[in-house]
This record gives C-alpha cells, structure tokens and sequence, in this order.
C-alpha cells in the first residue's frame, strides 16, 4: 500500500507540474491593454483618463505601452521636436490609435513596431516626408482618412530601411517615446 501511495503521489505531482505553466501563459495572453485618452481640450497635467485626458498626442504616446489604445478626442497635435527640426515621428510601441484628427507637424511617420491606425483623420502640416514609412512593421489602417484642411496627401511606404554602414536602420529620436 505504501508503494502505490508514492506512486500517486508522484504521478499528482507531475499532472500539477505539467498544468501549471499552461495556465500561466493563458492568463498573462490574455491581457488586452490600456486606453490612454488624449483630446484637444485636455490639460498639461492630465493622466491620460477619460475625466483628465493628456493634452498632446505626444504624452499619450510616451505613457502608451505595447497593446495600448490610444483614443482621440478632437484634434490634437505631434508636437514639433524641440530642435526645431523635421525629424519623423517615431512609433515604436504596439499600439492602435484612434478617433478625432492628428495634426502631425513633424517630418512624416515611422514605425518601429506593428500600429493600427483606426477611424481617425490625418493631418500633415509639412510637406517633408507627408508619410507613414511601415519600415518592414504591419500597418493596419482601417477608415483612415485624410484631413480636408490638409494639403498634403497621405503617402504610405512598406519595405524597410537600411544602413548599409552598420549602424541602426531606425533613427532614433528621443522626444516621441
């Protein structure tokens, strides 16, 4: 009788060993993420909740982590760098942005990651690079539409970018998280 009890024991044992680690990945895929709100009438301090949306589409994105929504209230802007320069705007988090309009004043788009561009219009103040470069990322735009006080069209480039020098493909600029 002992025998057959260490055998069962055993035996639950390794069932328990077995089921546990498929559990844990099925809870930890099922998380959906966040939304963070941004509108045009929204604070410098907000947190980017529905009753204190941030200001700029830039603090959203900066707090934004991957698998985040990104919703638009209004029409809210991409924030120039503070260099002063046309540099693009960096997207390098897994993220769906929609609703309102983006007033991007930057130097077009790049991706860094896999983004969902959902029901919201598109407004490029520049005519440098009016685009969004996927840079080899999924892009999913899905009724986007572009601003008719917009003068520019909306380019859309697939592929990647390359350095042939060795260094990184994607340029990195700090002031769009």
């Amino acid at each position: 009788m002992g025998k057959s009890k260490k055998i069962l024991s055993l035996l639950i044992a390794y069932i328990i060993l077995i089921i546990m680690p498929v559990s844990v990945f099925v809870v930890k895929g099922a998380s959906t993420g966040n939304t963070i709100y941004v509108s045009e009438s929204g604070g410098d301090s907000g947190n980017g909740s529905a009753t204190a949306p941030y200001k700029t589409f830039d603090q959203a994105l900066v707090a934004a982590q991957d698998g985040d929504t990104i919703q638009i209230s209004g029409s809210v802007k991409v924030n120039k760098p503070s260099n002063g320069m046309d540099d693009p705007l960096m997207i390098s988090k897994k993220v769906t942005i929609q609703g309102g309009e983006l007033y991007v004043q930057t130097g077009g788009i790049i991706l860094g990651n896999d983004v969902t561009f959902k029901d919201i219009k598109i407004n490029f103040s520049s005519s440098v690079r009016n685009a969004i470069m996927a840079n080899g990322y999924t892009l999913t735009l899905n009724n986007v539409t572009k601003s008719t006080s917009s003068p520019y069209s909306i380019h859309v480039f697939g592929g990647g970018i390359t350095d042939y020098n060795g260094g990184d493909p994607i340029p990195q600029v700090s002031n769009h998280g």
